[in-house]
């Protein structure tokens, strides 16, 4: 896996490239911070393209996700990745009365409950004939829950004050500002 992230010590972006050793990877992760970083800041990126549009999430990103899923679950037993397949993508409930989850489900179902909670949208009533009285609309109303969005950002404040990367003060600062841009 390659991917790009800045590196301001050196004002220049660089190209990065993991194991394909799962350990490995982890390994070079643990050590270099601004590698790990840099993926969070994809993923987060990522994820506010999802949020905009979360269509793509059913369409695009789940449909790889079960790809990688399926290609997991085919790993040959000589493979050097073949001893995670159960932390990875987890058991199957039919062959393991003890089944585990697996990170991917987590994060799969983790990333389901955001893009389907963060927006409820009414589909529209295409060529239906209106009675009088009626109001009927051509195109798709999105309706915004003030709820699932206030809860959404403040898991994020949340995570990045236990993460370190804002003080109390700042927390408590945002979180006056996501309740009043979120109302209920």
């Amino acid at each position: 896996m390659e991917f790009k992230y800045y590196d301001p010590l050196r004002d220049s972006y660089t190209t990065a490239s993991l194991n394909t050793e799962w350990s490995q990877a982890l390994e070079e992760l643990a050590n270099r911070k601004d590698m790990t970083e840099a993926l969070q800041q994809l993923l987060d990126n990522e994820i506010a393209v999802i949020e905009r549009q979360p269509e793509l999430w059913d369409n695009n990103y789940l449909v790889k996700l079960r790809q990688f899923v399926k290609e997991v679950d085919e790993l040959p037993e000589d493979s050097a990745n073949y001893p995670y397949k159960a932390a990875v993508v987890g058991t199957p409930t039919s062959t393991d009365p003890i089944a585990k989850e697996g990170i991917i489900n987590r994060f799969r179902r983790k990333m389901t409950e955001q893009f389907k909670n963060s927006q409820i949208q009414i589909t529209n009533l295409g060529n239906n004939k209106a009675i009088v009285g009626e109001i009927v609309v051509d195109s798709p109303i999105v309706f915004t829950d003030n709820r699932a969005k206030r809860r959404l950002e403040l898991e994020r404040l949340k995570q990045d004050l236990a993460d370190e990367l804002i003080s109390q003060e700042e927390y408590d600062r945002e979180k006056q500002k996501i309740f009043a841009q979120y109302p209920l």
